[in-house]
């Protein structure tokens, strides 16, 4: 069965916990932004979650910040996307498409309505987003769509991209 956009809804940071196989009170915002800018992060977060010391010594090296506002739930929602996109690709051995797979994905993306321009936000600079005035990011999911496209376990929120088997 192929779930529409309307039918796929935003992970919650509980989903983010569970696929991450971490302990809750490790998985933070500055956690899940240090995950999106560095997968090998998160590739050593997976070989030190049963061992605390190790774990303990690994989340030293990210920088604790205060809670974010309210008012950032869509920063929020992305960076829990970004961490779940990034625990599936690595789980799959960073599998990518081939190249014919990925113009198509991409030709299907700057074809789509809501292709957009990266806002300023933080978050674009922090998983390397260029600053850039032409559109490159989908308005739907908030995904940098040239990353996107190249990873065999992500899929289209408005399901424009074939299916990977």
């Amino acid at each position: 069965m192929v779930e529409t956009a309307a039918q796929q809804s935003a992970p919650t940071l509980d989903d983010v916990v569970a696929q991450l196989g971490l302990p809750a009170d490790v998985v933070t915002g500055p956690v899940l932004e240090k995950i999106a800018a560095d997968p090998l992060f998160l590739h050593h977060l997976q070989l030190c979650k049963n061992d605390p010391v190790m774990l303990g010594l690994l989340l030293r090296e990210v920088p604790q910040e205060q809670a974010a506002p309210v008012s950032e739930v869509k920063g929020t929602e992305l960076i829990a996307r970004a961490g779940l996109a990034l625990a599936r690709w690595t789980a799959s051995g960073f599998q990518k498409v081939d190249r014919d797979t990925y113009e198509r994905r991409l030709d299907a993306c700057r074809a789509c309505e809501h292709l957009s321009v990266p806002s300023a936000s933080k978050l674009y600079g922090l998983v390397g987003t260029p600053k850039r005035a032409e559109p490159s990011v989908c308005g739907l999911c908030g995904c940098d769509v040239e990353r996107k496209a190249w990873m065999v376990t992500e899929h289209c929120p408005d399901n424009r991209w074939e299916r990977q088997e």
